[in-house]
């Protein structure tokens, strides 16, 4: 095989453009150059209404605009080759005419920023884009879509009581008739051990069928036939929950499976909410009465058998109220503690996390009912497997 050969020498430096315009002046051509600033064109620079001549020397183009005369157009060419013969250049070297709205790529290459591509909203329907056209900015300029920013100074909401915040929790599970829950493993979605609904995997993703008592408009008869029972009937409310560390497969994986299914058995009483991790909104926030906790990882991680399995650090967060309480993992150091919160640290005594202790860390500046509920989210976290429970002050 024959070694390569270089074609350009290595003193060859790139000849910065020179952009002149074509003006017809009293009897004779008038050829202005045009400034650009540190060699960067910009196709704002190019008139409709008049013809330039760009030389980049190995090429010289001629730009027409659609509005410009024909008699400046003639000129125009005449010159540009009378300049491209001035001028020792390559021997490719060639006069390119075009044509305002037909420029090739190699000519737009010579300026900063000409790209054509258009921006496509993918969320539109094609009806949509029949009726109201592609042009989103004439889209919003028809629209006159105005922000209102009074909300930004306005005083900030209160937060919810404890007692509001209970009788929230207790409306939103009024209705609730069941719920079942489903976890992605591997390419399919499997039910949810039921010692683990209120745990959650940074790494998965989960669906949760929830199923509500919708009571029946009151329908009014005839006196004769008599009043009517309104009917309770059923809603399906499908939450599909994806962590922070889980790909996009997990919704196109339920779109195409469970999804299907729910939809040709429950038809149109079906509601499919999708939600990222920590966006979660209060009504799914409220079926698991304050005790939602996020690990990271994956549920079923492959075991490291060369060392005891590393210690877990949860912080409880009371967002606005008890409606809103997560328990997340954090990073198990020492400067991860707050006064303010509440922490429980898992500590394993083994590779496989079957067995050690947990512990219940208060914080000084902690509020009651913090206290009590990461206390009640600790004793439950002993239940899953053998472990005692300890408060630290």
């Amino acid at each position: 095989m024959e070694d390569a050969k270089h074609h350009v020498p290595d003193d060859f430096t790139a000849s910065e453009p020179h952009l002149y315009a074509v003006h017809l002046g009293k009897g004779y051509l008038e050829l202005p150059q045009i400034d650009v600033r540190n060699g960067h064109l910009k196709s704002e620079m190019l008139s409709s209404k008049n013809v330039y001549i760009l030389d980049t020397w190995a090429d010289v183009f001629v730009w027409f605009g659609k509005k410009s005369a024909r008699l400046v157009r003639a000129a125009a060419l005449k010159l540009s080759q009378e300049l491209c013969d001035m001028l020792p250049r390559p021997d490719f070297a060639m006069v390119t005419r075009v044509l305002e709205g037909t420029e090739s790529q190699i000519f737009k290459s010579k300026f900063e920023g000409w790209d054509d591509v258009m921006a496509v909203d993918f969320t539109r329907t094609a009806e949509s884009v029949i009726r109201r056209g592609v042009d989103l900015k004439k889209i919003l300029e028809k629209d006159q879509i105005k922000t209102d920013l009074t909300a930004l100074f306005m005083p900030r909401q209160g937060s919810m009581g404890s007692e509001e915040a209970k009788a929230v929790i207790e409306e939103f599970n009024e209705d609730l008739h069941r719920m079942e829950a489903f976890v992605l493993e591997g390419k399919k979605f499997v039910r949810l051990p039921e010692k683990e609904p209120g745990n959650f995997f940074s790494g998965d993703c989960y669906v949760f069928l929830c199923t509500y008592w919708v009571p029946a408009e009151e329908s009014s008869g005839d006196e004769d036939s008599g009043e009517k029972e309104a009917e309770e009937t059923q809603m399906h409310t499908v939450y599909f929950w994806q962590g922070r560390d889980a790909s996009n497969m997990g919704w196109l994986t339920f779109t195409f499976s469970l999804q299907k299914k729910f939809e040709q058995t429950f038809k149109n009483t079906l509601e499919v909410v999708r939600m990222h991790q920590q966006q979660e909104n209060l009504k799914f926030l409220s079926h698991f009465k304050s005790k939602f906790v996020i690990h990271r990882g994956k549920r079923k991680e492959p075991i490291d058998r060369s060392r005891i399995a590393p210690a877990r650090l949860y912080q409880l967060r009371i967002n606005d109220s008890l409606v809103c309480a997560r328990t997340i993992e954090i990073d198990a150091k020492g400067s991860s503690l707050n006064s303010v919160f509440c922490h429980i640290l898992n500590v394993p005594f083994d590779r496989s996390a079957s067995n050690g202790i947990i512990y219940l860390w208060i914080g000084s500046k902690a509020a009651e009912e913090d206290v009590q509920l990461a206390n009640e989210i600790a004793v439950e976290m002993t239940k899953v497997c053998d472990r005692t429970c300890l408060k630290i002050a």
